[in-house]
């Protein structure tokens, strides 16, 4: 009955009990008789004020306590998996941490089981989740330690649906995790991914008739690759240069020794080796940077020319690559093979533009010529003098109010226009610093991961629909609990005490 009555006692009786007894205003005995709580339980109350009273006097009057946190066993778990997925901590610098901090100490072994056991939650909370709302998914292969983490992430809200680390990322291995996706109501519009081979077929294995569209960020980014390295090419070859007319400069100087005439007929030859190189990287270097400038800023770019104009410039760039090749075979094949073959999926986007622009046409009764000069002056940055002499031309002819309103409602298909899987190397930033700590990523742990980034929200963001909401809110379209919370925890109570 004792044990029982204390148990019900809320803060405020059990204070009022300590502040009689520090007061005198009664006894033990009377206490434990007039409430049948045991003197033991009276004892502990009133420990419990004098060190709350020792703690107050304690501090300092120039910087006197702004809180005090009851550190429970919870408390540590939430400081433990704060560190870890907040603070990037390894477990090592966990353990470092609440030593120096609190004087607590902690086994890599229990840090190990208090992220196994929130790992469990959130996998729960993960397959949980419906992916129904993902329209269009960029799906992608990163790499931690040459081991390949298959990821996709939802382009409108950043939502991360896989996370996986693989042994191998061939179909089979692909087609698994995409079937498991597709149980959890992924059935999305269209796939944004790079040429992968294995990617490809697990997406043709598990969605046959979901439309493929190629990653427009790795084009441009084999593209640019082989402009820098012939432009690496040129410096290095020239400081080579430099160093044959040195020593040719140093053989020249007695040439009476039949020794030193050879040495210098060979390094002449060399020298003008050195120098066909230089022109012709120099030729490489210039045209083939001139075609990338064009594929990037007129075909490849979302606000550009019309879809006629952009098929032209592909195959003007393919034909001059396919001249360029007999130069360097090496580099440009490659490049030119991945053009080549699959010029659709890379411009698949223009097609999703041409689509939303009929729909334009057909609305406002205006030439589709006019909406895609429109989308053309996008490129331009607002109110600056090319665009006022860009614009000055179509705004005469749709009329002012038509004007606005049509150049808002292109730009809008503009923003919303995806092209590219860009936002999987996004994610690579974010997860990088957890990756680089450990030499395995896996035994879940990137459950754990994609469930903090999933559920933690972006402060900083163009989008208006993202800002300080998390991925996950974007997504469903409805809040949730703080990520703590959602595994289990409650937020300590924090005690206040006037200054």
């Amino acid at each position: 009955m004792q044990a029982s009555q204390a148990k019900v006692m809320n803060s405020e009786q059990r204070k009022n009990i300590a502040l009689k007894i520090i007061t005198n205003n009664s006894t033990v005995t009377q206490i434990s008789k007039q409430y049948k709580i045991s003197r033991k339980f009276i004892n502990q109350q009133t420990s419990k004020a004098i060190g709350a009273i020792d703690i107050k006097f304690a501090s300092t009057d120039s910087e006197p306590p702004l809180l005090y946190v009851p550190v429970t066993k919870a408390w540590i778990n939430q400081t433990v998996l704060t560190l870890m997925l907040t603070c990037k901590a390894s477990y090592r610098n966990v353990k470092t941490c609440l030593e120096t901090l609190l004087n607590y100490n902690i086994s890599v072994g229990s840090i190990f089981t208090i992220a196994q056991n929130a790992i469990e939650v959130a996998k729960k909370i993960n397959v949980q989740q419906d992916l129904s709302n993902i329209a269009e998914p960029a799906i992608d292969e990163l790499f931690h330690l040459n081991i390949p983490l298959l990821t996709g992430v939802d382009l409108r809200s950043t939502y991360c649906f896989l996370l996986q680390e693989e042994s191998t990322r061939d179909g089979e291995t692909w087609a698994k995790h995409l079937a498991i996706l597709k149980q959890q109501g992924l059935d999305p519009e269209k796939f944004i991914a790079d040429f992968g081979s294995g990617l490809r077929e697990g997406i043709f294995t598990v969605y046959k008739d979901v439309p493929f569209q190629g990653d427009v960020f790795h084009v441009l980014y084999y593209l640019k690759k082989m402009v820098f390295y012939f432009k690496n090419r040129i410096k290095s070859r020239k400081s080579y240069l430099q160093e044959l007319e040195e020593k040719f400069d140093k053989s020249s100087t007695n040439l009476t020794n039949n020794k030193n005439i050879i040495k210098a007929r060979e390094l002449n030859k060399k020298i003008m080796l050195a120098e066909e190189e230089i022109d012709k990287f120099e030729l490489l270097a210039a045209n083939t940077s001139t075609l990338v400038s064009w594929m990037a800023h007129d075909v490849l770019s979302v606000a550009g020319p019309n879809k006629e104009t952009r098929l032209k410039l592909y195959d003007f760039i393919l034909e001059e690559l396919k001249k360029l090749q007999q130069l360097h075979p090496h580099r440009i094949t490659a490049v030119y093979t991945l053009l080549n073959n699959n010029k659709q999926e890379i411009l698949a986007f223009v097609n999703d533009l041409e689509q939303d622009f009929l729909e334009l046409v057909q609305k406002f009764n205006v030439p589709i010529e006019d909406i895609w000069e429109l989308c053309e002056l996008c490129r331009c940055q607002r109110f600056s003098e090319k665009y006022y002499q860009r614009s000055k031309d179509i705004r005469k002819k749709l009329g002012e109010n038509q004007y606005i309103l049509l150049l808002g409602l292109v730009g809008q298909v503009v923003a919303s226009t995806n092209r590219a899987s860009s936002m999987v190397e996004n994610l690579n930033g974010r997860i990088k610093p957890y990756c680089e700590i450990r030499k395995q990523i896996g035994r879940g742990f990137t459950e754990l991961l994609r469930f903090f980034i999933n559920h933690t929200p972006l402060s900083c963001s163009r989008k208006k629909h993202r800002k300080n909401k998390t991925p996950a809110e974007v997504l469903m379209q409805k809040e949730h609990l703080p990520w703590l919370e959602m595994l289990g925890f409650q937020k300590p109570e924090l005690c206040k005490f006037p200054i």
